[in-house]
């Protein structure tokens, strides 16, 4: 029965990712650009108690200190959405997710750098507005860059990469938050924001590579 079932899981991805999606280098450029950005974004939930707790010195208060700072980056990302929008129709999809990234970037690295629990507040707000921005304009992008009739899966596949970003932000930040806080104490988990900043980063050249041409092609365009 397992076997079976295996089987088939592994006909459904080999023909979700069929030659035309493999062949689309645009989309593969975008996909790769959401993978780096989410798993920037996803750093921040699974180590911010431990960075409030140990690297901050919050110790026992840590706990009840994060949703402040969670829920201030849902909402501005909530609020960051509008200007996404109003961002891809003037300077185009692809700038507008690569300035996200940017904007992000900055975001991620003062988080690491805050001294004291007060700072993260302000600190939120360029986060959050990454994130809402980034959302609404690379959703967008991928539904640009789909073929016709072939939306769904296109976004399908995305929400794969949306996935596997999760779990690789713990899978590498842990290990690196380890490494570094056995030089130093607590000093892991900004480090860990600092990784989260380069991924960012990496997020906006690789979505840099697509060009806005691609994208008004509506995914017939595959170099």
């Amino acid at each position: 029965m397992a076997a079976h079932v295996l089987a088939q899981a592994r006909e459904v991805a080999l023909a979700a990712w069929r030659p035309d999606v493999l062949g689309h280098r645009a989309y593969l450029w975008v996909l790769a650009s959401r993978l780096a950005i989410l798993m920037a974004t996803g750093s921040l939930q699974p180590f911010v108690y431990f960075y409030l707790k140990d690297s901050l010195g919050l110790g026992d208060a840590a706990a009840p200190a994060v949703a402040p700072i969670a829920a201030l980056v849902a909402v501005v990302a909530l609020v960051g959405a509008v200007p996404g929008g109003a961002m891809t129709a003037r300077i185009g999809r692809v700038r507008t997710v690569a300035a996200s990234a940017l904007l992000g970037a900055a975001g991620a690295a003062a988080f690491g750098l805050a001294p004291a629990y007060g700072v993260l507040f302000l600190v939120a707000i360029p986060f959050g507005l990454a994130l809402g921005i980034f959302l609404s304009a690379d959703w967008a992008l991928i539904a640009d860059l789909a073929p016709e009739g072939e939306s769904g899966r296109y976004l399908g596949l995305s929400n794969t990469v949306t996935a596997l970003a999760g779990l690789l932000a713990v899978a590498i930040g842990g290990p690196v938050a380890d490494l570094v806080n056995g030089l130093e104490p607590g000093l892991g988990y900004r480090a860990v924001f600092g990784l989260a900043a380069i991924e960012f980063v990496i997020g906006a050249w690789c979505v840099l590579r697509v060009g806005e041409g691609a994208a008004s092609e509506s995914g017939r365009v595959t170099a």
